[in-house]
């Protein structure tokens, strides 16, 4: 196959990747507010279909299109475009910077939030945290972080067999896709540890949305560690770039079709009694 025809193919890929993971960022904007209670914080046959239904939703989610979408849309696509021009320079940069000292945050600190081996003990103890003092937000942190990552780690998985693109410390160019026709051996487009990171991070950060310090805190270390990747040599800065767009928008597809922040609360006064139900509309 042509370099011609390479190109043309990884240009669909990209546009592909990028019109799903805008179109995830304003579901919870977006889509009609209906009355349907919110899903139960159990692991049920419920839990477990609703990974098919959300796996739908990412697929079909690009059909919902509206003009702020395609604005960001554009802001994504030209930011990526940015970061492809310097991928090589930012590689040379922080390889310049590496040091024993940084090596061992990244290996020990950073590097496994994004392999699940923190996040995924993370979530549990939010679950069990809901279980033992009956918290329904800890259950439900719990159960849709361990879904949000599962899911993006197969999205991402596919993409990275669908690209094929060699990782940095592979070679100095980072323009090299192999697509489908290639070897498998290489995995670098986009960042599965910063894809699946963001996607947990972000449903800590819309469940706890009222709590000011929270959403920062989560984004910030989930961004501290996705730079890790490029740190480590495993990933070119728009590697991590795109998984953190695909991350988070998941992340806000997943929590916004299960949670529909509905809240209801006994209503008692001196001649009535019944239900106060605050149903948000933005």
């Amino acid at each position: 196959m042509n370099l011609r025809a390479n190109s043309v193919q990884l240009c669909v890929r990209i546009l592909l990747i990028l019109t799903i993971s805008t179109s995830c960022f304003a579901q919870d904007t977006t889509q009609t507010k209906q009355l349907r209670p919110q899903t139960r914080s159990g692991i049920d046959k419920q839990y477990f279909g609703s990974y098919l239904k959300d796996t739908r939703d990412i697929l079909i989610s690009p059909v919902k299109w509206k003009a702020s979408q395609w604005i960001s849309l554009a802001a994504i696509g030209a930011t990526t475009g940015v970061l492809f021009a310097y991928d090589d320079e930012i590689k040379r940069l922080s390889q310049k910077w590496r040091t024993p000292l940084t090596n061992d945050i990244s290996r020990y600190g950073l590097e496994p939030w994004g392999k699940g081996t923190y996040s995924m003990p993370l979530m549990a103890g939010f679950y069990l945290h809901g279980l033992i003092w009956n918290n329904e937000r800890s259950r439900r942190v719990g159960l849709l972080g361990v879904k949000a990552f599962l899911l993006t780690g197969a999205f991402t998985q596919v993409m990275k067999y669908a690209f094929q693109r060699q990782r940095p410390d592979a070679t100095d160019n980072p323009y090299i896709f192999e697509g489908f026709w290639g070897s498998y051996k290489h995995e670098a487009f986009f960042s599965g540890h910063t894809s699946t990171f963001f996607a947990v991070a972000t449903i800590i950060a819309c469940e706890y949305k009222d709590k000011r310090l929270i959403p920062p805190l989560v984004y910030t270390i989930a961004g501290i560690a996705s730079l890790s990747r490029i740190h480590d040599n495993r990933h070119w800065a728009s590697d991590v770039f795109i998984g953190a767009v695909v991350g988070y928008g998941i992340g806000k597809l997943i929590y916004s079709h299960n949670n529909w922040g509905i809240q209801i609360s006994p209503a008692v006064s001196r001649n009535t009694t019944g239900l106060h139900v605050v149903i948000p509309l933005n």
